[in-house]
């Protein structure tokens, strides 16, 4: 019941956000150019989409170029995860995350102006520092799903467990063919979009017939002194066949992390193009209605 709500309440704003590329010139707001990230009129994408921006500021007890790599890989992890977030520029409206490192853990607060909102501690080498700092300003923002549930009540003798489901009259999803240069890095962008776009009430479906169809192509060019560039182009398709448009990402990540972390990368990915893609769909299966 809670996706079903969950949809009637996002399929419109999905939708409306079609004239919010016109209005910011934001070609895809989850998409390029640092991953996952566009550029544009803040202010505007901040009220169109009910967050607040949140600027990655500074980060004591490292040196300046440490301190400066992590600002900014921060700032991209926390955008793969639908925070607006910068280390570049402060955004108009924006919340403020400052650190202390501190040994192996770096503790870190959200203030909002003079007021510390929020703080969490992170521990772990630099390679998984960023990715877990911005997964614990993600949670911290409520982005990454609902508070746990409270316990239920005692099933009675015999009583089945009941699920919920996603209401019938939501749009059906297949997850096709996603092309990339090698097999495995194919499965980790799929459990993502699928996932993100279940747990925006869609309904996954097992084949094609009937659904509104997403492909992808992951393109990976060669290693550039330590880097390597990364493009992902996902399409979206109508029941009927008809193009309904695409999510370009494009990105420069570390060899390293593609090489030995692809998984973590092509799940920050796959969540970060769901919410493109849900707007290509919506704006469709709105016109329906």
């Amino acid at each position: 019941m809670r996706r079903a709500v969950l949809l009637a309440l996002l399929l419109p704003l999905l939708a409306a956000c079609g004239g919010l590329e016109a209005a910011t010139g934001i070609p895809d707001p989850f998409g390029t150019p640092q991953p996952f990230r566009g550029s544009g009129d803040q202010r505007l994408v901040g009220d169109a989409m009910g967050e607040r921006p949140v600027y990655v500021g500074a980060i004591t007890g490292l040196t300046p170029e440490a301190e400066l790599e992590l600002r900014k890989q921060i700032a991209t992890n926390a955008a793969a995860l639908d925070v607006m977030a910068s280390a570049d520029t402060v955004p108009v409206g924006s919340l403020t995350l400052t650190g202390a490192a501190t040994g192996a853990a770096t503790a870190f607060t959200l203030a909002n102006g003079d007021q510390a909102v929020a703080s969490f501690t992170v521990e772990g080498d630099a390679s998984m520092l960023a990715a877990l700092a911005a997964r614990r300003l993600a949670e911290t923002l409520g982005r990454l799903g609902a508070p746990p549930p409270t316990p239920a009540a005692p099933l009675a003798p015999g009583e089945a467990p009941t699920a919920a489901r996603p209401a019938r009259n939501a749009p059906l999803v297949f997850v096709g063919k996603i092309a990339t240069p090698k097999p495995d890095q194919a499965a980790p962008l799929r459990r993502a979009l699928t996932k993100s776009l279940a747990d925006m009430g869609a309904r996954i479906a097992e084949t094609e017939d009937g659904a509104y169809r997403v492909t992808a192509t992951l393109g990976i060019g060669p290693d550039v002194q330590g880097r390597t560039a990364i493009s992902i182009v996902w399409r979206v398709f109508a029941p009927d066949g008809t193009d309904l448009g695409q999510a370009a990402q494009d990105n420069t990540l570390p060899t390293a992390a593609v090489t030995g972390t692809w998984a973590e990368q092509a799940t920050l990915a796959g969540n970060a193009a769901a919410r493109s893609v849900a707007k290509l769909i919506a704006g469709h299966f709105n016109r329906g209605k």
